[in-house]
């Protein structure tokens, strides 16, 4: 609890932002006890004044351990750019563009919620405290494991990487459940009760959170069209031999298309060209 105090201090400290003397008036008013004359609390003796401000802070920590627990949800989004972050609860989350996120940590839960966008989850494991996540229609459960939800106006979706994921409708509790693992993806439509398992094309689906791709005896051709609707980029491939049927095992950081294909050509002795 104390580091959990400690990190939204940090979170939200802002210099200048508390005013001491409306925090002291907030206090009475909601303890119910009036509030002393400003001169009457200065002339008091000194022992006095460190009792009442102990008391002060003891209670704030305690209204602050509350809301904490129960009440406080923390938000977190991505504007331009994808951006990660890692929860109270050590769990790493990294948001797509346009990404809003909320989550808190309550009792032995805990709760994410996603109004819209792609969040792509490597939860902490703890078998004591489940993670939960409302997407809308969709609701997703696990305890520790490596996915993706993905939340528009018309679906939910969730692709798997590692683990196990317990995929159903949100707010029934009747409704059948999915439970998919490493390498299952399944779509929940909105006007859908169960989750409908589709084909999970390429292990590369969250290729735009760990900026890396991985292909392992892969055909060339595949991960031609990969990297093409990656980028959003048109390529082209120039051989004096068949080279659809080639495969690659290799991983490449994926900040630079060109550069990859560059050393793909290398390996396969092929010409590879990006169409403007």
């Amino acid at each position: 609890m104390e580091d959990r105090l400690l990190r939204f201090v940090a979170r939200f400290y802002e210099a200048g932002r508390l005013d001491a003397g409306r925090a002291f008036t907030r206090f009475c008013n909601a303890a119910g006890i009036p509030e002393p004359e400003k001169n009457a609390v200065r002339n008091w003796p000194l022992y006095g004044r460190i009792a009442l401000t102990a008391s002060m802070a003891a209670a704030i920590a305690v209204f602050a351990i509350i809301g904490l627990s129960y009440k406080g949800w923390n938000d977190y989004r991505a504007i331009d750019i994808a951006q990660k972050f890692t929860l109270p609860d050590s769990t790493e989350i990294v948001l797509a563009p346009g990404t809003e996120l909320e989550f808190r940590m309550k009792r032995n839960v805990r709760e994410a919620r996603m109004s819209s966008g792609k969040v792509f989850f490597n939860v902490h494991r703890d078998e004591s405290s489940p993670f939960s996540i409302n997407a809308g229609n969709g609701y997703v459960r696990v305890l520790g494991t490596e996915f993706q939800v993905i939340r528009d106006e018309a679906s939910v979706r969730v692709d798997v990487a590692g683990g196990k994921v317990l995929f159903r409708q949100h707010d029934n509790t009747d409704a059948s459940s999915l439970i998919l693992t490493a390498g299952m993806s399944a779509i929940l439509n909105a006007e859908s009760t169960v989750p409908e398992q589709v084909e999970q094309k390429s292990r590369n689906f969250a290729a735009w959170a760990s900026q890396e791709f991985v292909f392992e005896n892969t055909p060339l051709e595949d991960v031609v069209a990969e990297l093409s609707e990656y980028y959003g980029k048109e390529i082209t491939v120039k051989s004096a031999g068949e080279w659809k049927t080639k495969c690659l095992t290799a991983s490449f950081a994926a900040d630079d298309l060109q550069i990859i294909l560059s050393l793909i050509s290398s390996a396969f002795d092929v010409e590879m060209e990006i169409i403007p």
